[in-house]
């Protein structure tokens, strides 16, 4: 009895990991640097990837969405990250206080790669490819605030 139960959890396990995707097994990497506008380098930031398959592009006026990957940019403001293959809209946030995690707070330089038209660029990740973004720029200082008619939450759980 016990050999046909540790046999079916195994045929359950098997048959879970194949469900997958080999999309999803499969990563490469994307580099680039990042800049504050009319500055230098966007030294020692957070990089944030929102990947397109999981949730809309982020809009800080609207909603904060927690990132599905995150990396951080060295000195020069360049990263250089492997994650899973897909298509990710990238953002970056360089904090003026110490704190790590969380959406950008006033004062933060923040960054949402964007075209010119203020909508969010998809970048493409490909298996065992690296993907060159180059320099991306201007980053600004962050001000908070809600739309007339929307309220907000703040708080420690």
């Amino acid at each position: 009895m016990i050999k046909k139960v540790i046999l079916l959890l195994c045929l359950v396990v098997v048959s879970s990991v194949s469900a997958l995707s080999a999309e999803e097994f499969e990563v490469g990497w994307i580099k680039g640097q990042l800049m504050v506008k009319d500055g230098g380098p966007m030294s020692d930031g957070i990089v944030v990837f929102f990947n397109t398959k999981t949730g809309p592009p982020p809009a800080l006026d609207r909603y904060f969405r927690i990132p599905d990957e995150v990396s951080f940019t060295d000195a020069e403001g360049k990263f250089r990250v492997s994650i899973p293959v897909g298509k990710y809209f990238i953002g970056s946030i360089k904090r003026s206080t110490k704190e790590k995690v969380g959406p950008p707070l006033d004062g933060d330089y923040f960054f949402i790669s964007e075209d010119k038209y203020g909508n969010p660029v998809q970048h493409s990740v490909e298996s065992s490819n690296e993907s060159d973004l180059g320099v991306l720029g201007e980053a600004v200082p962050y001000k908070y605030s809600l739309p007339e008619g929307v309220t907000g939450m703040s708080g420690t759980i």
